[in-house]
């Protein structure tokens, strides 16, 4: 039995004669090389390869922007959290120990498309209630504070901060997601001519940003899907999966 791989290859070369007018996007960089293999081996005439990217690569090239590296994202996002926060700021060493975490909450924001005061209001009170004390003669103490007034900062860093990004052209895995989520339908007739038939291979899981992308391609007629999906659980409409 062929795997999914070499299944999709063989679908491809019946499916799409004119090979060099598709591009086929993938997850990763490691499943865009074995699936170059797996093309390679079913091809007996001399073709035009495809378009095959990742699609991270695709929704960089498209928006003309560059993914920065992650000491790059740390000093930048420090330089937001000075330009919003007030007296008395914490020193770089001291930020640089959760600005990594942060990083990861914005990345998680932007993939599926979430408001940020939202989120960050919502878990700065989940914050205070955690951290509040039933003695109303008891003040909560000045490192408490502390915490819960950089936990309310943090939607006025966020703003702050990927707008500066944007501005600079440079972005981090989530915010590219989002970008393109919200401006795909400005794309369309660019992406149709530079890249003609897309074919997305082996997604699951899809965050709402790529849904968003997917589906506009989709209805747009720019878009065809290879599914590494299990029969059994697939054919059964009832099945709890």
């Amino acid at each position: 039995m062929a795997n999914f791989l070499t299944s999709t290859a063989i679908d491809i070369l019946e499916r799409y004669p004119d090979f060099e007018k598709i591009t086929i996007i993938l997850p990763s960089r490691r499943a865009a090389v074995f699936l170059k293999k797996e093309l390679s081996k079913q091809i007996i005439r001399p073709v035009f390869s495809p378009g095959i990217t990742t699609i991270e690569d695709f929704m960089l090239q498209t928006l003309g922007w560059q993914q920065a590296d992650q000491p790059t994202l740390i000093f930048k996002l420090y330089d937001s959290y000075r330009a919003v926060a007030p007296d008395p700021k914490e020193n770089f060493s001291d930020f640089s120990q959760w600005a990594h975490l942060l990083l990861a909450d914005f990345n998680e924001l932007d993939r599926y498309r979430a408001n940020a005061r939202q989120v960050f209001d919502y878990l700065a009170d989940v914050e205070r209630i955690k951290k509040w004390d039933l003695d109303p003669e008891k003040e909560m103490s000045e490192l408490v504070q502390n915490y819960l007034r950089i936990w309310r900062l943090l939607p006025d860093v966020y703003t702050h901060y990927t707008e500066k990004l944007k501005k600079d052209k440079l972005v981090y895995q989530g915010l590219a997601y989002r970008e393109m989520a919200d401006t795909v339908a400005s794309h369309i007739d660019e992406l149709r001519e530079h890249y003609g038939k897309f074919l997305f291979v082996g997604f699951n899981a899809l965050n709402t940003s790529e849904e968003e992308i997917l589906r506009t391609l989709y209805h747009e007629r720019l878009a065809d899907f290879y599914w590494d999906v299990d029969e059994y659980y697939f054919n059964d409409v009832d099945h709890e999966a």
